[in-house]
Formats: C-alpha cells, structure tokens, sequence
C-alpha cells in the first residue's frame, strides 16, 4: 500500500493508476462527499496497482502494436486499433476486480464499507457516459452498484464469522 496519492489539478471526476501511484483529479475531490467516498475511490485504485492492472494493459497494448506493425509492413495503415483495441481488452473485468479488491482494502484500512457503492450509484446518476456496460470500459453502474453491495455483505459475513479479509478470486 506505499503507492503514492497524487492531486492532478483538473476539473475532470477522475481518478487512475499507473501501477507507482493514484492520481485522484480536484474534479473528483470537489465531486466525492465525504472522507469514506474518497477512500473508496482511492481503494479502487490501490487496488489497480495491487493486482497489476497497468502492466497487464500495457502487455497486451503491446500484442496489439505488433498487428498494427505487420498491417503497416503490408501497407495498410491500423492507426493504432489493434494496439488500443487489446489495450481495453478485459476492461470491464479489470474494473470489476478492482471494485471487488477495493471494498476489502477499504475494510482491511478500518474503513466502514456499508453504503460504498453508493459513491458508483451518483457516478453513474451524474456522468452519463458511464450508465451503460456494452462498449464501455466500465461496468454499467447498475451491475457495478450491485456487485459492490454483494463484495460489502461479503465482507460484512467475514467479519461476523471471524473469517480472513481475503478476497476470492478467481484462479487465472
């Protein structure tokens, strides 16, 4: 969890990763209402980083680069689509996982994770690019909202039974 958080000054509502740091935008900081908001935007991130989201992205951005390099040789000009093309590839399961990673890291960091995927909920109500899932890089907020208050009563039932706050993932 030694990533630092870094302020970018833009009036985005944004916030990413790169693998070495969480930038979170002052978009997002007048956007988010309270401290356990931010912290459920800065656990999704930790978690990008804590699962290696960025390098897998960049692995397969690569893949797709050599395509455009082999259309290129044969004179056909890909602008970069195979490249961005396998660089969103899994997009929507990368977010998802790091929603699911998020929630145990806001709970393992002594945060309260009722009512986090509230934060989603006006995300998606207010950026209307985010609603749906079919072509985007994020699950639709419904499916997102949903998700989260199940990883939340996950978490909770751990926490009842005295179980370890270790997520469940699935084997690659």
């Amino acid at each position: 969890c030694s990533y630092p958080v870094v302020l970018v000054h833009e009036d985005t509502v944004n916030a990413y990763a790169d693998g070495k740091a969480i930038y979170i935008t002052t978009g997002m900081m007048r956007f988010v209402e309270s401290d356990q908001e931010l912290a459920t935007v800065i656990g999704h991130e930790l978690a990008h980083n804590a699962m290696d989201h960025m390098k897998a992205k960049n692995i397969n951005r690569a893949i797709g680069t050599i395509f455009d390099v082999v259309a290129a040789a044969y004179g056909v000009n890909t602008q970069g689509a195979f490249g961005d093309a396998t660089g969103q590839a899994y997009s929507q399961e990368v977010e998802s996982e790091a929603d699911y990673v998020g929630v145990y890291a806001l709970a393992l960091g002594g945060v309260d994770t009722k009512g986090v995927a509230n934060l989603w909920r006006r995300m998606g109500a207010e950026m209307v690019g985010i609603k749906t899932q079919y072509g985007a890089s994020h699950p639709g907020s419904t499916d997102r909202f949903i998700a989260i208050e199940s990883t939340t009563a996950e978490v909770t039932d751990k926490v009842i039974n005295m179980q370890p706050l270790t997520p469940n993932l699935k084997k690659q």
